[in-house]
């Protein structure tokens, strides 16, 4: 029951920030969201985290003005500079050999067997945890709170 709670203020937390960042871009005139792209490694499974550390690179942007992600095999980056994450935006991604990843933003279907790129959490020191995988994969993620960095074993 206690991890539920904490479930429900998190991800009550993050609706709070999506929309107030929503408001703030509002005001700002910014009626279009961010756009975000992230290339994984081929082949990857598992979760990913990207950390704030000044001093580290900032995330890639294209001339058409998408902030671009190049997710290490580590599964960890760090990036500094501009941080369109903790803004409005719509998301993409695809393997470096360029193929797609499908996105599933939220909790979307817990049941899904298709390996999809689906955000986990954000924590307040503003790393934010994403998963290439499974549903059922994602959903243990989010109700754990495991952010230990690792490969997701392949579900047969």
């Amino acid at each position: 029951m206690m991890r539920l709670t904490k479930i429900f203020i998190i991800v009550g937390g993050l609706a709070a920030m999506a929309g107030a960042y929503a408001v703030i871009r509002a005001l700002r005139g910014t009626s279009e969201p961010v756009q975000v792209h992230f290339v994984v490694p081929d082949g990857y499974r598992g979760q990913f985290q990207i950390s704030r550390h000044p001093g580290a690179t900032a995330p890639q942007r294209r001339a058409d003005g998408t902030f671009v992600y190049q997710i290490p095999d580590s599964g960890l980056l760090q990036v500094d500079g501009a941080n369109p994450l903790a803004e409005w935006h719509d998301t993409t991604a695809a393997y470096r050999d360029g193929s797609a990843l499908p996105f599933q933003g939220g909790s979307g279907a817990p049941a899904d067997p298709q390996v999809k790129l689906r955000s986990v959490s954000a924590d307040h020191l503003g790393n934010v945890y994403y998963v290439v995988g499974t549903g059922p994969e994602h959903e243990h993620l989010v109700r754990t709170s495991d952010h230990a960095l690792g490969r997701v074993a392949a579900t047969p």
